[in-house]
C-alpha cells in the first residue's frame, strides 16, 4: 500500500528509511539504461529475486530517480504476489493517473469478448492518455511476469517507463520476460555490504563486546537479505543465535517469534490470514480480525509493538503497517479461515458506511472527520477483499453496493468501472441488488456523458426513475424530467429536489419554490446535510431568477460551507457559478467575471462538462452587458458547441437565442439569419422551457416583418408569461405591443420602466441606461423602437400580491402555488344522446389576460383524434376561450365497439397555428340502447408553445 491524498492522484512509492547499501552500482547502471540512449517504447524493466532481497526498495528508489531525471510522475501499484484482474488494475491505474473520466465512458464501456483481459477499448484509452501524459509506473509484486502481459499493450508506443518486480526466477525461464524488456536479477548483498547494513541498522545499540561473534553468526544466517538482516539486528540484544541447522533467514524469523509473547504470536497468526501484507491501525483497534476471547484491544497494541521491535512488522506510516515476515508457510487453516475474511469484510463495510455518513451528514462519527481519507488510504486492501470475495452470503454484495455509492460520490469513476469483474462473479439477484449499472449511469451523467448515462439507466427493466429524472434535467428535457419524477418515489427528497430544479428551468417559480421547500424539509428530517446544501444552492438560483441577488448570495455561501466540508467539488463549482451570477445581477461585472472564471476552472477540474458550458454561457452574458460583444460572441459560440455535444436542449436553445439577439442588434456582427430565433424557439419548445418559449416569441414579435405574425407571437408570449406569473415579461410584452402599434416607443418605454421599478427597485440603474439610449435600437414606422434589453431575459418578477409567497429563504412557509389562477383549463363535458356528444371549452383562469373579456378574444382551433377504434366528427372546430358553452366546440363520438375509448384534443391558436395544449381523455362509450356513457377526462400531457 502506498499513501495518496486521493484516488485521482498517483500513489507514491513506499518510503524506505534505510539508504540502499550495496546497490549504488546497479542503481546507476539501471538509471543510465532507462534515461539515456535510444530504447524501445515503452521502456520496460523487470526486477526479479527472492523474497526479502530488496526488490521493492530498489524499484522505489529507481522509480523516483527516473521520474526526477525525465520529469515524469511516478505511480506505484502494489499487487502483493496474488492473482489480479488486468482490466480492473488498468482502470484503477488510469484513475490514479488522472485520466479523463468522460473518455472512460466513451471508450471503455464495451467488452471486446468474454475473456477477462484488458479490453481493447480500455487499452486504447490508456495508450491515448499515456501518449499525452507519460509516467513511471511500478507494478510491484507480480506473481509471475506473464500476468503482466495483458497490461503492457496499454503502454505501447508511449514514453512511459514500466518497472515490474517479481519473485519468479527469470534466470531459469528467461523466455517468460516481456519482449525487449531489460531483465535484472536482484541478488543478495555481498558479505561486506551485508555487514555494513547490519552495522548501520544496529548503530547506537549498546551491546557487550562478546556480541561481535553473535553478530557474525546472525549476519551469516541472513544470507545477504536486507529484510532478514533487520530481523537479525533485533536478536543482537538478547545474544540469541540460531542453531547450526537453522542458519537461514527463516530460522531468524522463527527465533524472533520465539522471543515474543504468546499474545504477539497469536496476533501474528491472525495477520497471516490477511489477503494483503498491509493492514491498518483501525483494523487492529476495532477488532476486524477474529482474535479470540483472550486478546483484548490493549493486548493487540502491545503485541503489535513487540512485532515492530522484532522487525516482523514494518511501520509504513502513522496509519498503516506491513507484515514483512512469516514464521513459515501459511497454514491451510488460515487460508480457509472464512470467519476472519468475513470479519475483514465487515470492517471494510463499516468503514465505507461511516465514510458515506460523513459525506451525507458532515458530522464526525466514530472514525472521526477523517473517515474519508482513512478509507482512501486503505482502498487497496478493500479492493483485495472484493476482488477475492468469498465472505459470508450477502456480505460481499452489500460491501460492493456501498463501495459503488462511495466511489460514485467521490468521483472515482475508474475505480467504479473496475468493480465490474467482482460484481459479475455474483448471482443475478445480488447483481440486481448492487445496481452497478445505476452507479455507472450516475458517474457518466456527472461528467457529461449523457448518452452513455441513458444507456446505463435503461439497460434493465427496473429503471431508476429518480436518476432518469435528473438525467432529463441535465439533457434539458424538462417536461420529461417532471414526468419521470412522478414515477419515482414521492417520499424521496431527491424526487422533490429534481422536480424543483425542472420547474425552475421552466420558469415556474411558485411550483419550484414549493418543491424545493419540500425537499429541504425532507433532507432536514433525514439529517442529510449534503442534500440540504444542494437544495439551498438551487433555492439561491431561484432567488437569482426572481431578482434577489443578496438572498441568493446568502444561500450560496451556506451551501458552499457544506460542500467544502464534505469534499463535494462539483457542488462547490456550481456555487461559485451562482455567486458570479449574483455579482452580475448586482451590476458588479468585474467581480462576476472573476467568480465565473474561477467557477469555469473548478468545473474543468471536476470534469463537469455541463457546468463548464453553463459558466461560459453566463460569462458571455456578462461581457455582452459590458459591451465586449465579440468576446461575448466567442464564449457563447463555444458554449453552444458544448451544449450540442452533451446534449442539453435548454442550454442550446438559450444560447442560440442570445446569439440571435446579438446578431440582430449589434452592427459589428453579421445580420441575423431568419432561422436564428426560430431555431431557438424550436429547441426551447422541445425542451418544455416555458420561460424561453415566451421570450423567444416576444423577441420574434419585436423583430418580425409581418404584423399578423407579430400579433400572434405576441399573444402567445403573453399567455406564457401569464402562466408563469412573470409580471416583468407581461410588462415587456405590453411595451412591445404598444410600441409597435403606436410607432413611437418613448411613452411605452417610460411606462414600462416605471412599472418595473415599482416591482424591483434594483433595476433602476439598468432601466435608466436603457431609457437614455444605452442599448441598441431599430426604426419602426418612422419612430424609434427601443429594443428589449438583453438582461430582461434573466429576471422574473413575481406578482406583488401579499401573502407567504415572498421568498425561499430557509424557514419560509409556502401554502401552495398560485399558478392555476393564470392558466387556461380545458373542460370536457359529456352530453346526453347517441352518438355521444362532448362539449370542449377553454376556460381562462381569473388572472389570465383573457379573463372577463367578451370581445377581441382570439379564435382557437380544437382538433380531435381517436386513439382507439372510434370515430370523431368533426375532426376540427373553432372556439373562443370562455366558460360559456355557446363559445365552445362540440364533437360526436361513435365507437366501433362498446367499451373504454381514448381521445386526444389539440388546442391551437387559429391565426399562427401555435399549439397551446394537448389533452387526452378516456370515455366509456356504450351501445345505442344503453343510454349515455360516462366520461373520465384527464390531461396526460401538456405541450406549451
Amino acid at each position: 500500500m502506498s499513501e495518496s491524498a486521493s484516488l485521482r492522484e498517483p500513489a507514491r512509492p513506499p518510503a524506505f528509511t534505510d539508504r540502499l547499501i550495496g546497490r549504488d552500482a546497479e542503481l546507476v547502471e539501471l538509471l543510465n539504461h532507462v534515461t539515456k540512449g535510444a530504447l524501445p517504447r515503452p521502456r520496460t524493466l523487470v526486477l526479479h529475486g527472492q523474497a526479502g532481497v530488496g526488490k521493492s526498495a530498489l524499484a522505489s528508489r529507481l522509480a523516483q530517480d527516473v521520474g526526477a531525471a525525465l520529469g515524469l510522475p511516478v505511480c506505484w501499484m502494489p499487487l502483493w504476489d496474488r492473482p489480479f484482474d488486468p482490466e480492473a488494475t488498468l482502470a484503477r491505474l488510469l484513475g490514479r493517473m488522472g485520466a479523463p473520466r468522460q473518455e472512460l465512458f466513451e471508450r471503455g464501456t464495451q467488452r471486446a469478448g468474454a475473456a477477462r483481459t484488458a479490453e481493447p477499448s480500455l487499452t486504447a484509452l490508456a495508450q491515448r492518455h499515456f501518449n499525452r501524459h507519460p509516467a513511471v509506473v511500478v507494478l510491484d509484486g507480480l506473481a509471475s511476469v506473464e500476468a503482466a502481459a495483458p497490461l503492457l499493450p496499454a503502454f505501447a508506443t508511449t514514453r512511459c517507463v514500466v518497472v515490474l518486480t517479481t519473485r519468479q526466477d527469470l534466470s531459469v525461464s528467461g523466455e517468460a520476460a516481456p519482449a525487449k524488456a531489460r531483465v535484472h536479477a536482484v541478488t543478495p548483498l555481498a558479505p561486506e555490504d551485508a555487514e555494513t547494513l547490519f552495522d548501520t541498522v544496529a548503530l547506537g545499540w549498546r551491546r557487550p563486546s562478546a556480541a561481535a561473534a553473535a553478530a557474525s553468526e546472525l549476519i551469516a544466517a541472513a544470507k545477504g537479505l536486507p529484510r532478514s538482516l533487520r530481523i537479525a539486528v533485533t536478536l543482537l540484544e538478547t545474544g540469541a543465535v540460531p542453531r547450526p541447522d537453522e542458519q537461514s533467514p527463516q530460522g531468524l524469523v522463527r527465533l524472533a517469534c520465539a522471543q515474543v509473547s504468546s499474545e504477539a504470536r497469536q496476533f501474528l497468526s491472525r495477520l497471516e490470514s490477511l489477503d494483503t501484507p498491509v493492514f491498518g491501525k483501525a483494523m487492529i483497534t476495532r477488532g476486524a480480525l477474529r482474535w479470540g476471547a483472550s486478546l483484548e484491544p490493549e493486548q493487540r497494541t502491545s503485541a503489535l509493538e513487540e512485532l515492530l521491535n522484532k522487525g516482523l512488522v514494518h511501520r509504513e506510516d502513522k496509519h498503516h503497517y506491513v507484515l514483512v515476515a512469516r514464521p513459515g508457510p501459511v497454514p491451510a487453516s488460515h487460508v480457509r479461515d472464512e470467519a476472519s475474511r468475513s470479519a475483514l469484510s465487515r470492517y471494510a463495510l463499516d468503514l465505507v458506511q461511516h465514510a458515506l455518513l460523513w459525506i451525507d451528514t458532515a458530522e464526525p462519527n466514530q472514525y472521526g472527520p477523517g473517515a474519508v481519507s482513512l478509507l482512501d488510504g486503505q482502498m487497496d486492501q478493500v479492493y483485495a477483499l472484493v476482488d477475492r470475495g468469498g465472505a459470508e452470503p450477502g456480505l460481499d454484495a452489500e460491501l460492493l453496493r456501498q463501495l459503488a455509492r462511495y466511489l460514485t460520490l467521490r468521483g472515482y469513476s475508474h475505480d467504479l468501472f473496475a468493480l465490474r469483474g467482482a460484481v459479475s462473479r455474483l448471482g443475478e439477484s445480488e447483481q440486481r441488488a448492487i445496481g452497478l449499472h445505476r452507479w455507472l449511469g450516475i458517474a457518466a451523467r456527472d461528467v457529461g456523458a449523457l448518452n452513455r448515462s441513458q444507456a446505463y439507466f435503461t439497460q434493465r427493466e427496473d429503471r431508476p426513475w429518480a436518476e432518469l429524472a435528473v438525467l432529463d434535467v441535465h439533457r434539458g428535457l424538462l417536461d420529461r424530467a417532471f414526468a419521470s419524477s412522478r414515477r419515482a418515489d414521492s417520499g424521496d427528497a431527491r424526487t422533490w429536489l429534481t422536480r424543483g430544479v425542472a420547474q425552475l428551468g421552466q420558469g415556474r417559480h411558485w411550483e419550484a419554490a414549493n418543491a424545493l421547500r419540500e425537499a429541504a424539509v425532507r433532507y432536514d428530517t433525514a439529517g442529510n446535510a449534503r442534500g440540504r446544501a444542494r437544495t439551498r444552492m438551487h433555492q439561491g438560483y431561484l432567488e437569482l431568477l426572481c431578482g434577489a441577488p443578496a438572498t441568493a448570495d446568502e444561500l450560496f455561501h451556506q451551501a458552499d460551507r457544506v460542500f467544502h466540508k464534505v469534499g463535494d467539488a462539483r457542488g462547490a463549482a456550481w456555487v461559485v457559478t451562482g455567486i458570479g451570477r449574483a455579482n452580475h445581477l448586482k451590476g458588479d461585472h468585474l467581480a462576476a467575471l472573476i467568480a465565473l472564471d474561477s467557477a469555469k476552472r473548478r468545473h474543468r477540474e471536476a470534469e463537469d462538462l455541463r457546468g463548464e458550458a453553463w459558466t461560459r454561457y453566463y460569462q458571455g452574458l456578462v461581457l455582452a452587458d459590458m459591451g465586449d460583444v465579440r468576446k461575448a460572441w466567442e464564449l457563447l459560440s463555444v458554449a453552444r458547441s458544448m451544449f450540442d455535444r452533451l446534449p442539453d436542449s435548454v442550454g442550446l436553445g438559450w444560447t442560440i437565442h442570445q446569439l440571435a439577439w446579438l446578431k440582430e442588434h449589434v452592427r459589428e456582427l453579421p445580420p441575423l439569419a431568419s432561422a436564428g430565433l426560430a431555431e431557438a424557439q424550436r429547441r426551447l419548445d422541445g425542451a418544455g422551457c416555458l420561460r424561453g418559449m415566451a421570450w423567444t416569441r416576444l423577441e420574434r414579435a419585436a423583430c418580425g416583418d409581418r404584423s399578423g405574425a407579430r400579433m400572434g407571437l405576441l399573444a402567445t408570449a403573453r399567455l406564457h408569461f401569464a402562466r408563469l406569473d412573470d409580471q416583468a415579461g407581461l410588462i415587456w410584452s405590453t411595451y412591445v405591443h404598444d410600441a409597435l402599434m403606436s410607432g413611437d416607443a418613448e411613452e411605452p418605454a417610460r411606462l414600462a420602466a416605471r412599472r418595473l421599478r415599482e416591482l424591483n427597485p434594483l433595476l433602476a440603474d439598468r432601466l435608466d441606461v436603457w431609457l437614455d439610449g444605452g442599448g441598441p435600437g431599430t426604426t419602426v414606422r418612422g419612430g424609434t423602437y427601443r429594443a428589449l434589453p438583453r438582461w430582461a431575459r434573466d429576471i422574473v418578477l413575481r406578482s406583488p400580491d401579499p401573502g407567504p409567497h415572498r421568498a425561499v429563504a430557509p424557514g419560509t412557509t409556502f401554502h401552495g402555488p398560485v399558478l392555476a389562477a393564470s392558466e387556461c383549463r380545458v373542460r370536457l363535458t359529456l352530453l346526453d344522446g347517441h352518438p355521444a356528444r362532448v362539449l370542449l371549452r377553454v376556460v381562462p383562469g381569473p388572472r389570465h389576460p383573457w379573463a372577463g373579456q367578451r370581445e377581441e378574444l382570439p379564435w382557437l382551433t380544437a382538433l380531435a383524434m381517436p386513439l382507439t377504434h372510434a370515430e370523431v366528427q368533426p375532426a376540427g372546430s373553432l372556439l373562443r376561450p370562455s366558460a360559456d358553452a355557446a363559445r365552445g366546440a362540440e364533437f360526436l363520438l361513435t365507437p366501433h365497439r362498446p367499451g373504454l375509448h381514448r381521445f386526444r384534443f389539440t388546442i391551437a391558436d387559429e391565426r399562427t397555428g401555435t399549439v397551446l395544449q394537448v389533452v387526452e381523455t378516456e370515455i366509456d362509450l356504450s351501445d345505442a340502447g344503453d343510454g349515455p356513457g360516462r366520461a373520465v377526462p384527464f390531461p396526460t400531457h401538456v405541450r406549451r408553445a
